[in-house]
């Protein structure tokens, strides 16, 4: 988690302007808990219906397919990441 929010943050500090980081950042905290309570109600919830290995390897896919999607997505518009650097 620390090597993510280390790379989230680079990206948050290079592509949001200044004078709109503070909302921004707070609505993406609101997001993030609203999702993070969701998805933990969504996992007990299945939890209950199959097994607990079942759903956390389940779960761990669908996590690695969207990194390797975010991943991809990133590459695609390497250009836009690299605002603050200089050639």
């Amino acid at each position: 988690m620390a090597f993510s929010n280390t790379g989230y943050a680079t990206l948050y500090q290079k592509a949001i302007p200044t004078d709109l980081m503070g909302r921004f950042g707070s609505i993406l905290g609101l997001l993030q808990g609203i999702l993070q309570i969701s998805f933990t109600l969504v996992i007990g919830l299945m939890a209950e219906w199959f097994t607990v290995q079942v759903i956390t390897s389940s779960f761990a896919f669908i996590g690695l397919m969207l990194s390797v999607f975010l991943y991809i997505h990133l590459l695609k518009h390497k250009q836009f990441f690299q605002l603050g650097e200089t050639s």
